[in-house]
């Protein structure tokens, strides 16, 4: 029962009619596979440690919005609609000390209503690193 085997064994494996050809073609397949797949593998990990705004900037001066169709029911009433939304923050340590003021002008002009020219020099000097002014 088990002379079979043996035979199997004796001859390498393969058996006795797979000649030498046949196995340089496979072994060659067989690196080029795996030279593929390890090249893959590489730029996908590259493409992944870069983040997707380097492949953004690299792919040319094309347009990332895209304004959506308004989605309507059957008798034209909108169900949902596309708004466009944004936020206007402050880094305040990376504003330098002589720029403090005019940031704060800046900000009182741009939200009158929202800050008074106190309001935007008390947030301009602040100790927080980030501060949102507006939420749109």
């Amino acid at each position: 029962m088990f002379e079979i085997g043996k035979d199997i064994f004796k001859r390498g494996g393969m058996g006795a009619n797979v000649d030498t050809v046949a196995r340089n073609r496979l072994s060659f397949v067989y690196t080029a596979f795996l030279c593929m797949m390890v090249i893959f593998a590489v730029r996908t990990l590259q493409l992944g440690i870069m983040g997707s705004d380097k492949s953004r900037r690299g792919a040319g001066q094309h347009e990332w919005f895209v304004d959506r169709a308004d989605i309507v029911d059957r008798n034209g009433d909108i169900l949902a609609k596309n708004v466009a939304s944004g936020h206007v923050f402050l880094r305040g340590k990376a504003v330098q000390d002589k720029d403090k003021e005019a940031v704060a002008y800046t900000i009182h002009q741009a939200f009158p209503y929202e800050y008074s020219l106190a309001d935007a020099i008390d947030l301009v000097n602040s100790e927080r690193d980030f501060v949102y002014l507006k939420k749109y």
